[in-house]
């Protein structure tokens, strides 16, 4: 018998304990699904009502059940699938104290702003150790595959046999997973595509066109190449799902999170009235530019369009005369 454990109720954790539910229900897979809320009101309600009290479109499986109880959800667990938000995973300090080496999947595509590496994956190892874990990323839009619409997506790990175990739980006929071993650059592509998204957001708002967003999604893609790369990722995983389908997507569609941060953010929106307006999703792209610009300016690695967001962002630079600054750079070979 498995018991999987999503940890995090967000709208992406709950959307992905739903897929495992229309494939694993305790009839067809003898596995038991159960989802862990922060707040034992929200458990509460999902074990009552089968919605999601912040998000109409999501529904549940009267199989799914929902628990505020994380140390037993824990201990009983067979794998775990953690979905909460970057700046929440000092919940990775409670997974510890009844961790028994359980194969974990992280949903989470953000940065760490105060922890031991910026990135998600090495978080968990600092906690937890050397662990059987993977990264799950791809164009993965939470409202698309509510609605039940087709995506596809790329569970990576360094150890083949997790992100096997965790393809064979989560493929579905219309949700179809595909397997790497380039974890970091599979979990790098999901980092920095929020960036891109963000300024593509700026560009929809100001009404600059679909050939200004085109040439800001391309040229973003070969930022996160000369930045992924140097972490170690794999430059062919960028042009993959979890690369360029991802940074499409999220740059595309009004129902990514950092486009609509940018787009609040040329309508004229302070940086905090657009973040608000997002409230409860966090939009990753924000904390993920400062922190990237930063290494970016450390280890001297050509990243304009993040250059210019973070000045946005951060220093009330107007994203006209960012772009300005951006046309205006010295003409180069593509």
């Amino acid at each position: 018998m498995k018991t999987v454990a999503v940890i995090g109720c967000g709208a992406w954790a709950s959307t992905v304990t739903c897929l495992l539910a229309e494939k694993n229900s305790p009839s067809l897979n003898n596995t038991t699904i159960k989802i862990w809320c922060h707040d034992k009101t929200l458990s509460d309600h999902i074990d009552q009502f089968h919605k999601h009290p912040q998000f109409d479109h999501i529904s549940f499986d009267s199989d799914i059940e929902a628990t505020h109880d994380l140390d037993e959800l824990i201990a009983e667990s067979s794998h775990i699938i953690l979905g909460v938000a970057s700046p929440f995973l000092s919940i990775l300090e409670q997974i510890k104290k009844n961790y028994t080496n359980q194969p974990i999947l992280i949903l989470t595509k953000g940065v760490v702003e105060n922890g031991p590496s910026i990135f998600v994956s090495e978080n968990v190892k600092h906690y937890l150790g050397d662990i059987p874990f993977a990264t799950l990323s791809g164009p993965n839009l939470a409202t698309e595959i509510q609605d039940k619409k087709p995506a596809t997506t790329v569970i990576s790990s360094p150890y083949l046999k997790v992100a096997e175990d965790f393809q064979s739980l989560l493929s579905c006929p219309r949700f179809r997973v595909y397997t790497s071993l380039d974890q970091k650059g599979v979990e790098i592509g999901g980092v920095l595509k929020n960036s891109i998204a963000v300024a593509c957001g700026i560009s929809e708002g100001l009404n600059l066109g679909n050939n200004c967003r085109s040439s800001l999604i391309t040229r973003g893609l070969q930022e996160i190449i000369r930045f992924g790369t140097l972490f170690g990722g794999e430059e062919e995983t960028f042009y993959g799902l979890s690369g360029m389908g991802d940074l499409i997507t999220t740059c595309s569609s009004s129902s990514s999170r950092n486009y609509r941060l940018g787009f609040a953010i040329a309508e004229g929106k302070t940086i905090s009235e657009a973040i608000d307006l997002l409230s409860p999703q966090v939009a990753e792209g924000y904390k993920t530019t400062k922190l990237i610009h930063k290494i970016a300016e450390t280890k001297s690695i050509e990243m304009p369009i993040v250059s210019e967001l973070y000045k946005i962002l951060y220093h009330d630079k107007r994203p006209i005369d960012a772009l300005m600054s951006l046309m205006s750079r010295p003409l180069k070979s593509e």
